[in-house]
């Protein structure tokens, strides 16, 4: 009698313990910036993550580069934008910001 009772209370217990710990870690938590940096991902990766959120959720998403972008004055954006053309190893921010089209163009190359 005892065993059974023993195997039915740890049963239950591990029944139990995925629903506790459910409600510890949201979706919302999971991806928030403060819980990326503790677990080791670069900010790049932070941002990817947001990036694809936003367009999951249907919501505008303005990357730290673009807010700097537009926070500068005429001629200095001018100046960085041309330095971006010229530069290729710059990010001009394209990556995961294109739409996917079945033809080739010129901004593919």
């Amino acid at each position: 009698m005892k065993t059974k009772l023993f195997l039915t209370a740890l049963i239950v217990a591990v029944i139990a313990l995925p629903s506790s710990a459910s409600k510890t870690l949201t979706p919302e938590h999971s991806t928030s910036e403060e819980y990326l940096k503790n677990y080791g991902h670069s900010d790049a990766m932070i941002e990817m993550i947001h990036k694809t959120k936003a367009k999951a959720n249907g919501e505008v998403y303005v990357s730290k580069q673009d807010q700097s972008l537009d926070d500068d004055f005429c001629l200095v954006r001018w100046i960085k934008k041309a330095l971006m053309y010229i530069d290729p190893a710059v990010d001009d921010n394209k990556f995961m910001n294109h739409d996917i089209k079945i033809n080739p163009g010129a901004h593919d190359l």
